[in-house]
């Protein structure tokens, strides 16, 4: 009988904390990505203050904590670290509860208001394109409503307990913010919109139809009221332009942004709708931006996104990328 030769180890990244965050960004299953974190995490050169902070800063502190608790990881670190990611963890299932009782609240109103509307961002994919456990944060309560609308969605939001918190130029309704007596969750922002944010390209067209293209899925926690969010194909184009509006007016690419977008193809790939994503695309111009994206993420991420993307289970771990483009994407010019 011939000997199988042993699978190749595979090589320590050059930048082991951002190595390790990217990992945890993948919408491929923990278990694919199991050797390659657990090999990051005993690299000679890993700073835990630096891990903290970057994962802060890109807010995937509580994708941190989650995918180390369920690979069992956690337990291997030292034991006032796993206390500090348990206890992050432990707050933001804290927090989402809250957001998604609101959610829940906004959504009943706006129903029997009859005013149409599509939930974006985090409140809509939490419990769909992650696991549902509090890893994925929340900062506010993303809607899009069409422009005719917004009247009556801000008398709604109004009797609900909101109140405006600011108005710009570029939008015609700014955040909402409703207080709570609560010291750890103090206020629930809602962020009603019916348009992005660069002036250059109008895409209320774009945001009309994420609107009308919707469909319902449930609210953890509240199982009698359906969240209205955008069908998969047009989910996934909306993420990927927002994501070029948000480089292009010189805000940070966290990489919270980047693991949306990957789970939101990944899940288009899967159904089979990643040619309507892009149709999608093209039928609003928006190709351009969409190839500014891919290109940027796919030179940041090197051959991570692509086998992100593949779904392929013969694909194993991904290889490392190349930390510098990483850096490019995420901090350097966007222009």
């Amino acid at each position: 009988m011939v000997p199988t030769s042993p699978s190749p180890r595979p090589e320590q990244p050059a930048n082991p904390e951002i190595a390790l965050l990217e990992l945890v960004c993948l919408p491929t299953p923990y278990e694919q990505t199991y050797p390659l974190a657990s090999l990051t995490l005993s690299h000679p050169h890993l700073r835990w203050g630096g891990l903290i902070e970057l994962a802060v800063d890109h807010k995937v502190l509580c994708l941190l904590a989650d995918y180390l608790t369920h690979t069992g990881l956690l337990h291997e670190q030292k034991p006032h670290r796993a206390r500090f990611l348990a206890r992050q963890l432990r707050l933001n299932q804290y927090t989402l509860h809250y957001h998604r009782r609101e959610a829940a609240r906004i959504a009943q109103a706006f129903t029997d208001a009859s005013i149409p509307y599509a939930a974006v961002s985090g409140i809509a994919v939490e419990s769909t394109l992650y696991y549902g456990r509090g890893e994925r944060p929340l900062s506010d309560i993303d809607l899009v409503i069409e422009h005719s609308r917004l009247a009556a969605a801000d008398t709604v939001l109004t009797k609900l307990g909101y109140q405006p918190i600011g108005q710009t130029r570029r939008r015609s309704v700014g955040p909402y913010t409703r207080t709570l007596a609560d010291p750890l969750v103090p206020r629930i922002v809602v962020d009603l919109t019916h348009q992005l944010n660069e002036v250059a390209v109008d895409y209320a067209p774009f945001m009309a139809e994420m609107v009308r293209r919707r469909t319902a899925q449930p609210i953890p926690g509240s199982p009698d009221v359906l969240l209205s969010v955008p069908q998969r194909a047009v989910h996934a184009a909306y993420a990927t332009i927002a994501l070029w509006d948000k480089a292009h007016r010189s805000r940070q690419l966290t990489l919270l942004s980047c693991a949306d977008l990957l789970r939101l193809w990944h899940h288009a790939i899967q159904a089979g709708e990643a040619d309507a994503a892009r149709q999608v695309i093209v039928d609003h111009n928006a190709r351009s931006q969409a190839d500014w994206v891919f290109r940027r993420l796919d030179r940041a991420m090197g051959s991570n996104i692509t086998n992100a993307l593949k779904l392929d289970p013969q694909i194993g771990p991904p290889a490392p990328h190349v930390a510098d483009d990483l850096a490019t994407l995420l901090y350097g010019n966007q222009s």
